[in-house]
């Protein structure tokens, strides 16, 4: 089997001051990957590659064995896309909404949305239902994501 990403030689120049050079990924099915860097250093130009959000100048990204570039017919980039999950280090839903509330306010962008799966995910990961976004802890945020 191919590997769930792969990225390969890929470069992008950003702005004057910053751009990606040669950058190369591969992540194999099962691996959990975190991308941890300062400022500027290309996270979020490689999290874009990845998902084909950007064109590269050059090189080539695939998902799951299937290319993906930002010219990738939308049909196709969003099935791949439906299967990615990212999670990010702070909480980006709305503050005051609840834990259960969070299924209702992002399931419209999922075209594959199980709010059964999502209920028991909930269970699972310890978090409360009626407990507000804001109230969560980094960690628990990050469960919820």
């Amino acid at each position: 089997m191919s590997n769930l990403l792969e990225i390969r030689d890929a470069s992008r120049q950003v702005s004057d001051s910053f751009s990606l050079r040669n950058a190369n990924l591969s992540i194999e099915s099962g691996e959990i990957v975190g991308l941890v860097g300062a400022n500027g250093a290309g996270k979020t130009t490689i999290i874009r590659a990845a998902l084909g959000l950007l064109k590269l100048d050059s090189g080539y990204a695939a998902l799951f064995g299937e290319p993906l570039a930002a010219d990738t017919p939308d049909a196709d980039a969003r099935r791949l896309r439906s299967r990615v999950g990212v999670v990010f280090d702070t909480c980006p839903y709305p503050s005051e909404i609840t834990v259960s509330q969070v299924g209702t306010c992002i399931a419209p962008a999922f075209p594959t949305w199980d709010s059964t799966c999502f209920e028991a995910l909930i269970e699972r990961f310890g978090l409360e239902p009626k407990k507000k976004v804001k109230s969560l802890s980094r960690g628990m945020g990050m469960k919820l994501q």
